[in-house]
Formats: structure tokens, sequence, C-alpha cells
């Protein structure tokens, strides 16, 4: 749910939302991650 309302409010593709999370810790924090990784916690669908 938390990736689809950063979806959302961002206006960005699957992709872009994959990447945007792997890359911030707050929106890691945001969709329920108790830490930051480097890895995507989804996959984007083609």
């Amino acid at each position: 749910m938390g990736a689809l309302i950063i979806k959302e409010r961002l206006g960005l593709s699957d992709r872009e939302t994959v990447e945007q999370i792997r890359e911030n810790p707050y929106l890691q924090y945001f969709i329920g991650l108790n830490k930051y990784s480097n890895e995507a916690p989804l996959k984007h669908r083609c």
C-alpha cells in the first residue's frame, strides 16, 4: 500500500518507484522496512 501511495504522489512509473524506494531510506521506512537496504525491496512489473 505504501509503495502505491509513493507512486501516485510522486507521479512515478513502477520501475521508478522501485528505484526511488531502493535509494531512499525515508521511503523504505514509510513502507515499513526496519532498516536501510541497498537491495530493491520490491520488483517492478514489466
